[in-house]
């Protein structure tokens, strides 16, 4: 049984008395006002709303907080502040399980807010973590443009420095080519004169050589024409020659006929018809003066001078003689017409 409102224990009661209640001040100093407010209902007072560290019940039920509603006695209310009806009894029970679950809420209030903080803080310091490595992949996202404009500007420069060099060798081709060129062109001038001159030296050369070959052509050509005209004159001449060793012969032959005829006349007349007639001597003569003509000078120059035969009478050679000089001049004549 409690002590009453009025009596020594009851008012004396302070909680160095209580070690229990002294614990779950310190946890409601420490929660503050705002975990105070996430405590439930039934762990606050009926009379001052606030969280109850020795809760105490009256006859009727209603839970308070010893200091609450003793407050409330001590100023001569006998009635619940709750309901306004009068209590039967100014005792009151303690209430120590309830204290004991509050008391035990607020100690695992305190864990679940030491919990609590030490998640906000890891959770700041991954926030923090994570605002360092956003500030640095922003630092290595800027340090990457700068990178990437300074190899732009390193690529442009390259590439302006090849383009550069690029014009400056087509330049100096160019120039090269220009140079090679006027080179070839005057080479070829060179050669193009060169064989102009040559061309025309040749065109004199041949010039000159027909010239001379028309010339000598010429000149060939009158000799040629003299020595047709000298040897048609000595054809003629031959031809002269040879009619008139003709008529020369013909006349001989006439003259031979009728010196045989008178020379037969005479044979007849001397020795009688028996003597043989000269023409078969005169055959032979011919034939031997036509075979004369191929023999060598010696043979000509015996046969020329034929031996007399013994008891023929002179005339005979002599007819002889003369019957080889017209075979002789009958030959020549024939000669000088092929």
């Amino acid at each position: 049984m409690e002590p009453t409102a009025g009596s020594a224990s009851f008012s004396s009661s302070s909680p160095s008395a209580h070690p229990p209640f002294t614990a779950a001040a310190g946890v409601c100093r420490t929660m503050g006002v705002a975990s105070n407010m996430l405590m439930p209902w039934s762990f606050r007072c009926a009379l001052s709303r606030s969280v109850m560290l020795n809760p105490v019940a009256t006859r009727d039920g209603f839970v308070f907080e010893r200091a609450g509603i003793a407050g409330w006695f001590s100023k001569g209310n006998r009635t619940n502040p709750v309901t306004g009806k009068p209590l039967e009894s100014l005792d009151l029970r303690p209430e120590i399980p309830l204290r004991k679950a509050i008391v035990e809420y607020l100690v695992m209030m305190q864990a679940e807010q030491t919990r609590n903080r030490e998640s906000a803080d890891r959770a700041e310091a991954m926030a923090n973590a994570l605002a360092e490595a956003q500030r640095r992949s922003a630092q290595d996202r800027e340090l990457l443009r700068l990178a990437e404009e300074r190899c732009g500007a390193l690529l442009e420069l390259r590439a302006r420095e090849e383009c550069a060099g690029a014009e400056a060798a087509s330049a100096e081709a160019a120039r090269a080519a220009a140079g090679t060129a006027r080179e070839a062109r005057a080479a070829a001038e060179l050669a193009e004169a060169q064989a102009v001159q040559k061309f025309e030296e040749l065109q004199r050369i041949c010039d000159v050589t027909v010239q001379a070959a028309t010339d000598q052509a010429r000149v060939a050509q009158e000799e040629l024409a003299h020595a047709a005209a000298r040897e048609a004159r000595r054809v003629e001449a031959s031809r002269e020659e040879a009619l008139e060793a003709r008529v020369e012969a013909k006349e001989l032959q006439e003259a031979l006929d009728r010196l045989q005829g008178a020379i037969a006349a005479s044979a007849v007349a001397i020795d009688g018809p028996e003597a043989s007639p000269p023409s078969r001597r005169r055959r032979k003569a011919a034939s031997a003066a036509e075979g004369r003509e191929e023999t060598s000078p010696a043979s000509t120059a015996h046969a020329s001078s034929p031996m007399p035969r013994r008891g023929r009478p002179g005339w005979e050679e002599v007819l002889e003689e003369a019957w080889e000089t017209c075979a002789r001049e009958r030959a020549r004549a024939e000669r000088a017409e092929t």
